[in-house]
């Protein structure tokens, strides 16, 4: 049914091409389409000159349709959570470097926008480690936090009703971290800042804390003194 009525709708696009025009009809179609579909990220990808766009496909898909010709660097993609379409080239640059990102089951989304905000402010020179996403935990559970590791220093970042807000804290300020398991798949990251200050991020998928306090001991021995 979902394919069906994104085919219906794009009889209602405007007949000249204008990629503001083609962000905001195709945002909720896409969307629309993508809710059947679970596990992987589904691309969409639209042609340049095109008022078509076809999908979903897999990345495999894409990089296989640009080898072979079909599609360029300079065509649009869209997937759920990127806001609008965006060249190939653009998208696919971004794509490769959060890809090692997901590997312990991280929802690309968060992932993405965590690894943007953080490469926003860090150096050049300071690269991310890893990227553990909170699980949402019930109907009510509408926000997410994410913990991001650098070599440099550990991010938590809150998701709110309107953007971000990113908390930095350096290595050689930490004192200790702690990992709890908290049973059904799901566990807790402490971050002790001295004696008098914790910071507990909890519902994060088990293997992600263990892999978040495992490379936390490691950058806190290569941050002493």
């Amino acid at each position: 049914m979902a394919v069906l009525f994104f085919a219906t709708l794009l009889l209602r696009l405007p007949s000249r091409l204008n990629i503001d025009n083609v962000n905001t009809a195709f945002n909720k179609i896409a969307s629309a389409v993508m809710t059947e579909y679970t596990g992987t990220v589904h691309f969409f990808v639209l042609k340049r000159g095109s008022k078509e766009p076809k999908g979903p496909f897999s990345d495999e898909d894409l990089v296989i349709m640009m080898n072979n010709g079909e599609l360029s660097i300079t065509d649009f993609v869209f997937y759920e959570g990127l806001g609008e379409w965006k060249p190939i080239g653009e998208v696919f640059e971004l794509h490769e470097q959060i890809s090692h990102f997901v590997d312990d089951g991280q929802d690309t989304e968060n992932v993405a926008l965590a690894f943007r905000e953080v490469s926003n402010v860090v150096e050049d020179t300071e690269s991310v480690y890893y990227i553990a996403v909170q699980a949402r935990v019930g109907l009510l559970s509408k926000t997410k936090q994410c913990v991001i590791i650098t070599e440099k220093h550990v991010f938590i970042m809150h998701e709110r009703r309107v953007g971000f807000e990113l908390e930095a804290y350096l290595w050689k300020d930490v004192t200790n971290t702690l990992m709890r398991d908290d049973g059904k798949g799901l566990g807790s990251y402490s971050i002790l800042l001295g004696a008098e200050k914790r910071l507990d991020v909890i519902n994060l998928p088990l293997k992600q804390v263990q892999r978040l306090f495992q490379l936390s001991q490691e950058m806190k021995m290569d941050n002493l003194g």
